[in-house]
């Protein structure tokens, strides 16, 4: 009898660990489990954003152009959004055989650059307006009609440090 009470005490301790070791070995599992299968998410909403200007202009029509005469024609950009940007503009004579001087701006704007495009040389932030690009107009010798055609152009400045390098990024240059 005591082979049997032996017998039985041994298989009870065994079986107490086998049954710890299956109850472990799931608790282990369950973490694991629960490590390997956590997920966690979260929903990233990205805006564009958008760049709106106009040209503003002052600039009365003469009833007569006359030759040698400076006639103020005053020609700024407004950025009419809430984006800080930088701003190009081309600026030419309609007919490039009739002569005419423009007084350009190159304090605040750059030289005409090989691309045809004067570069405003600061940030233009929301609702502001550029300093003139052109303050006047100016007829040589020829008393003849003429037209300036502006053109003008913005890209966002965030994470540009010249408007040269914005307006590269935008051709994939």
């Amino acid at each position: 009898m005591r082979r049997w009470t032996r017998k039985l005490c041994i298989l009870a301790v065994l079986g107490g660990f086998l049954f710890g070791g299956i109850k472990l070995y799931r608790g282990l599992a369950g973490v694991a489990d629960a490590y390997l299968s956590n997920l966690d998410e979260k929903v990233n909403v990205v805006r564009a954003g958008s760049n709106k200007s106009h040209i503003e202009e002052e600039f009365t029509p003469p009833d007569e152009v006359k030759p040698d005469t400076e006639y103020e024609k005053v020609v700024t950009v407004k950025n009419d959004t809430d984006t800080d940007c930088y701003v190009r503009v081309i600026a030419e004579t309609w007919d490039s055989a009739v002569h005419v001087t423009m007084d350009v701006n190159t304090k605040d704007w750059s030289e005409k650059g090989e691309d045809g495009y004067y570069y405003y040389q600061h940030i233009l932030g929301p609702g502001e307006e550029t300093e003139p690009i052109i303050r006047a107009v100016r007829t040589h010798d020829e008393a003849v009609p003429f037209e300036v055609i502006v053109y003008e152009e913005t890209v966002q400045a965030a994470g540009y440090d010249s408007p040269i390098e914005a307006f590269a990024s935008i051709k994939g240059k």
